[in-house]
């Protein structure tokens, strides 16, 4: 579910992304990975503090998306994606080097979120 907070961090993150591609700047196609970017570091600070927030799980059950662990990894996947998308700009021709960094942080993000306490399993 959309929240008020989110729908309007997302508003924001696009007026940005529109300023920095207008004057850093002549390619238009670079809003999309600086949304990304922004979207994403909003991901990953949402799962990070989701303990503050409390338990947000109805009683009894678990819902997708409220997982602080789903969160970050969603959101370093965004911040990822954008950020390679910007390297290829600056940087053409180099996919090799983006396919193996993505390979290496889908490794790291699956050791991470599978280790003992990362992740609570749940009988379906």
């Amino acid at each position: 579910m959309l929240s008020g907070q989110t729908a309007g961090f997302i508003t924001i993150a696009v007026g940005f992304a529109i300023l920095i591609s207008s004057y850093v700047t002549d390619n238009p196609w670079l809003i999309i990975p600086v949304v990304l970017i922004e979207i994403g570091f909003y991901g990953l600070i949402i799962g990070a503090f989701a303990g503050m927030r409390g338990d947000r799980t109805p009683i009894g059950g678990f819902r997708w998306g409220n997982d602080p662990a789903y969160t970050m990894f969603w959101g370093s996947l965004l911040v990822l994606i954008g950020a390679l998308w910007l390297v290829n700009d600056v940087w053409p021709d180099n996919i090799p080097a983006l396919i193996s960094v993505f390979l290496i942080w889908i490794g790291i993000a699956v050791m991470l979120l599978t280790r003992r306490g990362a992740v609570k399993t749940k009988v379906w």
